[in-house]
């Protein structure tokens, strides 16, 4: 489904790859973390250190990237992880209640850009012949209508 597709592409795009091209390096500014992606110097998954609030904090180049697609009022520290589903529920509820309705329709808008924007770059997506269906579905369909009834 799209809403899968977007989750799949968030997490792909914030997880983390220890020896992926770029692991190590600082940046002072989240623009050039994304610039050195986009200049092939370091790799989406590189985890990598940025300067916050004078503070160094380790993340990655795609949390970086993830971040720098939200509204400025969500923090790094917010979204600084391999975001699942449950993750990003809590990213929009903390939205709501924080933010009010406007920039969670906002953020929502973000999510759903930036996540089917890496699930395609990754070449990935869910789809039903993704699904494989065991040899003993109808048995097992069987059997439970027994149970049940």
């Amino acid at each position: 489904t799209p809403t899968q597709d977007i989750v799949l592409g968030i997490a792909y795009l914030t997880r983390a790859a220890p020896g992926a091209k770029g692991e190590g390096k600082v940046f002072v500014r989240e623009c050039d973390a994304v610039l050195a992606y986009e200049s092939g110097a370091v790799d989406v998954h590189a985890p990598v250190k940025l300067y916050v609030g004078g503070e160094l904090v380790d993340t990655t180049v795609g949390r970086i990237i993830f971040h720098d697609s939200l509204p400025p009022e969500v923090a790094l520290s917010r979204v600084n992880n391999e975001m699942n589903g449950d993750d990003l529920r809590d990213l929009v509820a903390w939205a709501f209640k924080h933010l009010g309705h406007d920039k969670m329709v906002e953020l929502l808008d973000d999510l759903k850009n930036v996540g089917f924007k890496y699930a395609s770059l990754a070449g990935i997506s869910i789809a039903m012949d993704d699904m494989h269906i065991p040899d003993e579905k109808q048995e097992l369909i069987e059997l439970a209508r027994e149970q049940v009834g």
